[in-house]
């Protein structure tokens, strides 16, 4: 067997192996003849916005009268993982029901393939077998396998399945020779992470700001413009993605330039950023 088989059936067996450990008590969560049985927390609340999201595809809850009583609220997440659950869910069945079967399982499934990302990132900096290494790392983390097991419906494990794919684009991106069209590749999927990061989780805000500025910090030092040109051209995308869903969702709780829920200062920082390339 050539390395290259080797090193694909070691990295396929790992995913596996975090697809297994995040699948441990399934019997729980689909017990025979009854209901899917999510864990108590907020993946239930992700179960009735999926919902809502299915029967209205691609439309999404933005004010939930059940919330904050008798008045109702904003929904405080943004829509892109319960929308990105409920189009799984139409892309296998037309009953609404499939929707808490495809959000039990995004964990285990975003686990197996956070493993590939993470191999990609590290790869990045060191050899195959090192990148194995990293992927069986993070393969034996419990609280990431905690988070994302089976009938876990929050959006920790997407989220960092977003952050590792980032960290992978990241990477390359400072990591990768002087232009080329791989370059402008990899500044693209930076812009289109960035943004789902965005959209997935306001929280992400603190992340990307502080991570996309020690990237501008490294294209800064290895003093190439056309690497900084396609990182601001980038961070410009992500902000225009963001904006539509800034617009629909309204004035959140806290303010236009709300910290704590998807709002003007998200786009305000992926531009910032922009700006700063330029």
């Amino acid at each position: 067997m050539s390395p290259w088989m080797r090193m694909a059936a070691a990295l396929a067996a790992i995913a596996c192996a975090v697809f297994a450990l995040r699948a441990v008590g399934l019997e729980r969560v689909f017990p025979p003849g009854g209901p899917v049985v999510l864990m108590i927390g907020d993946g239930a609340y992700h179960a009735r916005l999926a919902s809502y999201a299915f029967a209205n595809f691609p439309g999404f809850l933005t004010f939930d009268p059940y919330l904050a009583g008798p008045l109702g609220g904003a929904v405080p997440w943004p829509p892109l993982f319960d929308l990105a659950v409920a189009g799984t869910a139409r892309l296998v069945s037309d009953r609404v029901e499939s929707v808490e079967t495809a959000l039990a399982w995004a964990g285990p499934v975003l686990g197996a393939a956070s493993v590939m990302l993470v191999w990609a990132a590290a790869r990045c900096v060191a050899g195959w077998r090192v990148a194995l290494g990293a992927a069986a790392l993070y393969a034996a983390f419990g609280i990431t396998n905690g988070y994302g097991a089976v009938g876990n419906g929050d959006h920790h494990a997407f989220v960092t399945t977003l952050g590792a794919a980032w960290l992978a684009l990241a990477m390359g991106f400072v990591a990768h020779e002087k232009g080329g069209a791989r370059l402008a590749w990899l500044a693209a999927g930076l812009a289109v992470v960035r943004a789902a990061m965005l959209l997935g989780w306001a929280g992400s805000l603190f992340y990307v700001g502080l991570a996309d500025t020690v990237v501008v910090v490294a294209c800064a030092v290895l003093g190439d413009r056309t690497r900084m040109t396609f990182f601001g051209v980038g961070s410009a995308a992500s902000a225009a993605l963001v904006v539509p869903v800034v617009l629909r969702l309204g004035t959140p709780s806290g303010g236009p330039f709300s910290t704590i829920m998807l709002s003007w200062l998200h786009v305000l920082v992926s531009a910032g950023l922009a700006v700063a390339a330029a």
